[in-house]
Order: C-alpha cells, then sequence, then structure tokens
C-alpha cells in the first residue's frame, strides 16, 4: 500500500500538536493577543467522538487503495500489450526475413524488429510510470481532503462543547478576564469589554481586578453586544489584547492547517 496512506496521523496528536504552534499577535507593538486562554486549553481536555472522522479516513483510504490498485491494472494490461506485440513484431521480422530469402533481408527484418520493439517497451514503460504517478496523486490529494475535513469537525465539536461549558458555567469568562489583565495591567487606562450576558459576573468580580492591577489604575467594565459569552477585549491608551473565542479558534485553525502537508 501507498505510503500515505498508511500515515494518516490521529485527530488528537493534530490538535495537540497546533495546540503548541498558536503564537500571540502583537497589536500596536505593545499589547499581544492571549496565547492561552481557557478556550484553548479546554480544546486539549475535549474528548471530541472521532466515530466521523473514522469514517472519512477509512472511506478515503478504501477509495486511494481503489485508485492504486487501478492505476496497477492498467498498467499491467499497459506492459502485456506491448509484451504482445512485441512477439508479432519478432515474427513479423523472422517471416520478412524468411521470405526475402537472403541473409541481407534477413538482418535488416531483425534490425528493423528490434527497434520497433525497443520503441513499444519505451512507451509501455512511460505509460506505466504515468498511471502509477497519477494514481498516487489522486490518492494523496484525497487523504489530504479528508484531513482537512477532519480539522473542520474538530473545530466544530470542540466549538459546540465549548459553548455549552460557557453557557451552563458562566463563570467561566472570569479567568479568561484574569489571563487577559495580566498583559495590561501597568497601564494607567484599562476598559475591560464583555459580553452582557457576563457583565454582572464580571462586574461583581471588579474589586478583585482592580487589586491585580492597583489602585491607582482607572478600570472600566463595560457591556459590548459584538462580544460573545465568555470572551472579552481589554482596551488601554497603547493598545488592546483580544481574548475573544472566535479568535483563539482562528488563530487554532491556522495553526491546525500548517501541521497539515
Amino acid at each position: 500500500m501507498w505510503h500515505v496512506v498508511k500515515g494518516t496521523r490521529s485527530l488528537a496528536n493534530i490538535i495537540r500538536f497546533a495546540c503548541m504552534q498558536v503564537e500571540p499577535l502583537i497589536i500596536n507593538n505593545n499589547m499581544v493577543i492571549v496565547e492561552e486562554v481557557e478556550a484553548t486549553k479546554e480544546l486539549n481536555e475535549v474528548s471530541v467522538d472521532t466515530s466521523v472522522a473514522d469514517e472519512i479516513i477509512a472511506s478515503a483510504k478504501e477509495e486511494a487503495a481503489v485508485i492504486i490498485n487501478r492505476a496497477k491494472k492498467d498498467a499491467t494490461q499497459c506492459i502485456d500489450e506491448a509484451n504482445r506485440q512485441v512477439e508479432q513484431l519478432k515474427q513479423q521480422a523472422h517471416d520478412d526475413g524468411y521470405q526475402k530469402g537472403y541473409q541481407q533481408g534477413i538482418e535488416q527484418g531483425r534490425q528493423s524488429g528490434l527497434e520497433k520493439m525497443q520503441l513499444r517497451i519505451d512507451n509501455a514503460v512511460e505509460k506505466t510510470q504515468h498511471m502509477l504517478t497519477l494514481g498516487e496523486k489522486e490518492a494523496k490529494e484525497m487523504i489530504l481532503a479528508a484531513e482537512r475535513q477532519i480539522v473542520e469537525i474538530a473545530l466544530a465539536v470542540a466549538g459546540k462543547v465549548l459553548a455549552c461549558q460557557i453557557e451552563e458555567n458562566p463563570m467561566t469568562v472570569l479567568p479568561i478576564v484574569k489571563n487577559a489583565l495580566e498583559k495590561v495591567k501597568d497601564q494607567e487606562q484599562i476598559v475591560i469589554r464583555v459580553s452582557s450576558n457576563d457583565f454582572d459576573i464580571v462586574l461583581q468580580a471588579k474589586q478583585e481586578f482592580q487589586k491585580m492591577v492597583g489602585c491607582e489604575q482607572a478600570l472600566t467594565i463595560v457591556a459590548d453586544r459584538t462580544i460573545t459569552a465568555g470572551s472579552c477585549v481589554i482596551d488601554t491608551s497603547y493598545g488592546l489584547v483580544d481574548a475573544k473565542i472566535d479568535t483563539q479558534f482562528d488563530a487554532l485553525r491556522k495553526a491546525l492547517q500548517g501541521v497539515l502537508p
């Protein structure tokens, strides 16, 4: 079997490796996007049902095997046809030489037959190699397409699981805000923007956040309709920290795409 089909990696390993590849992004040369909020951590802990992913890979492997076998079968038929034509040329060369009855005729017939045989063989070999190359390329593309589809499935499942966890436990937003606040606690003016659903919870924790940044720092908490539950954005006079879950998933998606060949 073709080596690419054998080399399919597990979904869990792809996700874990990609999570380690997510790099923080610089904004205004001062602030950074939080590189490890709870959303990314959850992805490492989520137990994803991989039955659909397994079916996709199994189907891709099966179709790839069919492609390779078909290419090999076509190549074998091509070689058999070339051998059959070679035998015909041998007989023709012999008959030509025999009918002419002269040594010169025999030699010319033999030489002509050899040249035609070699041409047939060369063409058969070239055609066979071309068939096998196309078959392997098509099978490889099929496996890669299956892996990319699995990545999208994994992200979709993880997103749903995370959304359910946030809905069941609204307090999830607090460590996300705290982690983001660590990046800007030395700034004088800090505005924490959160979802309207999370506003009351975050507001109740304002005293704790104020202690983190210091009593002399101006700390404001506002509700923002553009921000989803479990996310936050922190603004300062020098830039911002984007700790939105969507941002983290986009970064993870890019990292996963970078892991795939």
